[in-house]
């Protein structure tokens, strides 16, 4: 376990890295630990059950590696901000489903694009059926959730459509940013399209049904969490990429650049050793993966993960009063807690 305080001593988290539990010492009520685990096992039975609808000869799911939940953020999210601002739970599981579903879809084309063959330790989809039929599961599967966004309301499910869309364009700027060195406005471009556009999708969504004008709260809220969230990603890419389920330094051999990259490019210290060795292992048409270790070690070891993860903490800081005073304050409190934990995790 990891303590730390990321805001004033009557207001202290003790978060466990696998998310599952929050300690407070000013809050007396949470969600009791079976009760999470049920509702993010419903998301997860409901998965289950319409992907095992779809007629075997078009898609096996059941023989498939196809993950529904991983680490289940988005469904945590999903209920958590549904509870801070008194939403049904069957429409907040509605949402988490969308989520998932839709979260999934753009890890799939991905892994596509990447040509990955491993995610969450496992082999990926298109590496076990082929490229074509795992991006022909993602646009499938997509629909499905349109089409349950549909159930929620129709101005959901445009704005999902909408969102999707941002995703697409995020992804796409990704791509014709690769073996290039990017700014950091360009970067956060990236993730609010790929990372903090279904956060957004869910927060608004949960304003919209409980009709609470708050959507501009919301959206910060939104936006910093998921830039938040991305960068930590960026850093456990460099630090403990061997316990996180992915390949090590996967970031800067895909000629992604990355919160702590840029950080050690904006350093005057190393930015000209490091502008150069990056540039020098993009242009070589066959990859020397020892410069890239060399340049992912001094990146960690020279301090800017540690850099990048005050970065993401700081945004976490910057909302904390936008979180509690949404509706439900008990329930804001618990969500405020994940997202500290989500900063403090190391896998």
């Amino acid at each position: 376990m990891r303590e730390k305080s990321l805001a004033s001593a009557s207001f202290r988290f003790i978060y466990y890295s696998t998310g599952k539990m929050i300690k407070s010492t000013i809050m007396d009520q949470s969600e009791t630990k079976n009760k999470k685990d049920i509702r993010l096992l419903r998301v997860k039975d409901e998965i289950d059950k319409v992907l095992s609808s779809i007629e075997p000869d078009v898609f096996d799911y059941k023989k498939s590696q196809y993950l529904p939940l991983g680490k289940a953020i988005r469904s945590r999210f999903s209920f958590l901000m549904g509870d801070s601002l008194a939403v049904q739970e069957d429409k907040s599981l509605d949402l988490a489903f969308c989520s998932e579903i839709v979260h999934n879809a753009s890890l799939l084309h991905d892994d596509c694009v990447d040509e990955a063959i491993v995610r969450r330790g496992k082999p990926t989809v298109n590496s076990t059926i082929g490229i074509n039929r795992a991006i022909l599961l993602g646009d499938l599967t997509m629909v499905i959730a349109f089409n349950r966004a549909e159930r929620i309301s129709s101005e959901v499910a445009s704005q999902l459509v909408f969102t999707v869309r941002k995703m697409v364009e995020g992804a796409m700027l990704e791509e014709n940013s690769k073996w290039k060195i990017i700014d950091e406005k360009t970067y956060k471009r990236i993730v609010s399209g790929k990372t903090s556009a279904l956060f957004r999708w869910i927060s608004v969504s949960s304003a919209f049904l409980q009709k609470e004008r708050i959507f501009e709260k919301v959206v910060k809220i939104s936006e910093n969490f998921g830039l938040a969230f991305q960068i930590i990603d960026d850093i456990i890419d460099i630090e403990n990429c061997s316990d996180s389920g992915k390949e090590c330094f996967k970031d800067i051999l895909e000629g992604k650049i990355t919160m702590p990259t840029i950080l050690a490019l904006n350093d005057e210290k190393f930015a000209d050793l490091n502008r150069s060795e990056l540039n020098e292992f993009f242009s070589q048409p066959l990859k020397d993966h020892a410069l890239a270790m060399k340049i992912a070690l001094r990146i960690k070891d020279c301090g800017y993960t540690m850099s990048a993860r005050k970065k993401a903490e700081t945004l976490i800081e910057s909302i904390r009063e936008d979180v509690l005073s949404l509706p439900q304050r008990n329930h804001a409190l618990e969500l405020y807690g994940f997202m500290i934990g989500l900063c403090q995790r190391n896998r």
